[in-house]
């Protein structure tokens, strides 16, 4: 979890410097390895350590890339220039955007990262390896549907500062739209495609009721809708 923290800060450098390309490319590779790594993890030896092995390495192996890439594109990165102070004014307008944005995301970060140790609590350790493997599968479902909302970011930012405010509410209302669409299929495909998934990696040891996965479901739909509207 930091190692993605320090990782959006690099991002957050490589989007300002006009970079946005790279920032998802590195994303979605990341996405793909993390999600590969989970599986194959699951097949090969069906423990939690090792799923837990392969997503701290995945989170610092992207944090480490995106620092070399971030000081290869912008030299000095991260580095306080002397004399340099903060404009109070940009703070607190900055503060006022992003607070909001950086409580729902917080939220539900930590609402999925309960998850699991809850469902071991309730229904005991036998069903929390099925239950992490189905909870991957949605945010691996989830990370798909915001990989197609954020190329369209800067190019809304950009018509706001152009003063096409009409513009970019058409562009905000088709995001919107594709973007709602994909979150239902995900959520669809997700009911479909978990009992499959734990078939083929967990050697048919599907321990997660049908409630608890449409419940997953719906969680997932929530919170990719609350994620990507706020964005």
């Amino acid at each position: 979890g930091l190692s993605l923290i320090v990782a959006s800060r690099y991002g957050a450098y490589l989007i300002g410097a006009g970079k946005t390309h790279v920032f998802k490319i590195l994303a979605i590779l990341y996405s793909v390895a993390l999600g590969g790594g989970l599986l194959f993890a699951v097949w090969k030896w069906q423990s939690l350590h090792w799923m837990a092995t392969v997503s701290f390495v995945c989170a610092l192996g992207y944090s480490t890339v995106l620092f070399l890439v971030a000081q290869r594109v912008v030299p000095g990165v991260g580095r306080r220039i002397e004399g340099q102070r903060i404009n109070g004014l940009l703070f607190r307008r900055l503060l006022r955007i992003s607070f909001p944005l950086g409580v729902v995301n917080i939220g539900a970060y930590l609402f999925s990262s309960i998850q699991v140790p809850l469902v071991g609590a309730l229904l005991g350790p036998a069903i929390v390896t099925p239950f992490y493997l189905v909870q991957k599968v949605a945010q691996f479902a989830m990370l798909g549907c915001l990989q197609s909302l954020q190329p369209q970011l800067p190019k809304l930012t950009g018509l706001i500062a152009e003063r096409e405010p009409d513009g970019a509410v058409k562009l905000i209302r088709r995001v919107l739209v594709m973007y709602g669409g994909l979150a239902i299929g995900a959520s669809v495909a997700f009911i479909v495609g978990a009992p499959l998934a734990l078939d083929l990696m967990a050697g048919g040891r599907d321990g997660v009721p049908e409630s608890v996965r449409w419940l997953m479901a719906i969680d997932l739909l929530i919170y990719s809708l609350s994620v990507g509207l706020t964005q």
